[in-house]
């Protein structure tokens, strides 16, 4: 006998979508996502899915829309006990939740920078950055503990170097793990220097 489909109601679909996707990218990448892979196991004709979805990067601009607004909460969070009386502190926090986020969803870094990228040069709709965005957070970082130094050329830097410590992290050729936190510190402080 074959097995039935389920029945969603539109919005419900929606949800159960992108909860599947998150799960897929998050477990082994997006490169392994599919449109098809994820109506098979919300258990809906594939015709379904792409009513909501008109490409996987669709899809993945939706993900990566909320990882985005995820990392942002993480930003925000590490800062908050430092933002009004330590400004340096507050900016090494926000180093130390941006490596803490990439570290512990590495998949779903991956994903949401490189879909990203690709949103704005090919006009993928679907991809919003909040207005408190991780950008947004690290500049005001920024301005606060100098405001008078080049905004771009800080923030670039800053946000370069740590990217790229949690992105050689998430590779295997950064620090061993027992070694990752107190080097990501040393990492951030040294960093915020940079700006005093």
């Amino acid at each position: 006998m074959a097995q039935k489909k389920a029945t969603y109601h539109h919005g419900d679909l929606l949800v159960q979508i992108e909860r599947i996707a998150w799960e897929k990218v998050r477990e082994s990448g997006a490169d392994n996502l599919s449109l098809r892979s994820c109506a098979r196991d919300a258990g809906v004709d594939p015709a379904a899915v792409y009513r909501h979805f008109k490409s996987k990067d669709a899809l993945l601009a939706r993900l990566a829309s909320k990882a985005f607004l995820e990392l942002a909460q993480a930003m925000e969070a590490g800062e908050a006990r430092f933002v009004e009386i330590d400004p340096k502190g507050a900016l090494v926090q926000i180093g130390m939740a941006y490596i803490g986020y990439a570290v512990r969803e590495p998949h779903i870094f991956q994903m949401m920078f490189d879909i990203a990228g690709r949103c704005k040069r090919d006009g993928i709709a679907g991809f919003v950055i909040e207005d408190r965005s991780a950008h947004g957070i690290l500049v005001n970082a920024v301005e606060r503990l100098q405001p008078t130094f080049d905004q771009d050329v800080h923030v670039f830097t800053l946000w370069s170097v740590v990217h790229g410590f949690a992105k050689l992290a998430n590779s295997g050729l950064g620090p061993a793990p027992d070694d990752l936190e107190h080097l990501a510190h040393a990492l951030c402080e040294n960093v915020a220097e940079l700006i005093r």
